[in-house]
């Protein structure tokens, strides 16, 4: 645009050597409204390019700066500076956002779509959470084993019934069992304690967040 206004007075400059007082005049009215219509033109420009990007526009960005007109979205700039005075009262904080390393969610603040989102406020982070869901699993395999029984040491109870001989005299007891006789036996006992312990429960996650496939990119914001 200025090379083009310095064609334009190169040009009537060139004429002027040639030219009547009157058409010296009349050339300078004509540079005047020029420069008039660039400034209105300019003027257009700006506001279109408001229009299609006003000041707080976030978007995301593949370069490692940020282009002309717009800031990195990573917290470090303030906005003191009077040319950021559109952003500043746009977004209402003194410092460009910092979205480093986040995803960005519709504000919801009525909960229409996600109740827990009713009350969150624009430009707030909002901490990682896990929707409470359940599980099916075993615990871990300890293999074939045994658990001891101490029925005297743990306050079991071992008793022996004894029944008539074959022949219908009565047995006695002395807890070996009887060659004649039937022999039914009632054990009640306490199997010995192995103290607290815990049961592991295999599991396959291994990383240290929960996230989807993602590209990185830079954001970056209109002032």
């Amino acid at each position: 645009m200025k090379k083009t206004v310095l064609l334009c007075v190169l040009i009537l400059a060139s004429c002027c050597t040639l030219a009547s007082a009157q058409d010296i005049d009349e050339l300078q009215k004509q540079m005047a409204a020029l420069k008039q219509e660039l400034i209105s033109i300019r003027a257009e420009l700006a506001e279109t390019n408001r229009t299609i990007a006003p000041p707080g526009t976030i978007a995301a960005y593949m370069g490692k700066t940020a282009p002309k007109g717009w800031l990195l979205c990573d917290g470090k700039t303030k906005l003191d500076d009077p040319k950021y005075k559109d952003l500043k009262d746009t977004i209402g904080m003194d410092t460009v956002p910092d979205l480093r390393g986040v995803f960005l969610r519709g504000l919801d603040t009525e909960g229409i779509k996600v109740a827990s989102e009713k009350g969150r406020e624009l430009g707030k982070e909002q901490p990682s959470a896990f929707e409470r869901h359940n599980h099916d699993g075993m615990t871990g395999s300890n293999g074939a084993h045994t658990h001891n029984n101490d029925a005297a040491k743990d306050g079991g109870l071992l008793k022996h019934a004894r029944y008539a001989d074959r022949r219908g005299t009565p047995t006695g007891t002395d807890g070996n069992g009887w060659d004649r006789g039937e022999l039914d036996i009632t054990q009640n006992f306490k199997i010995a304690s192995a103290g607290a312990h815990p049961h592991s429960i295999p599991y396959a996650g291994s990383g240290t967040e929960t996230r989807p496939v993602n590209v990185a990119v830079n954001y970056i914001i209109k002032f």
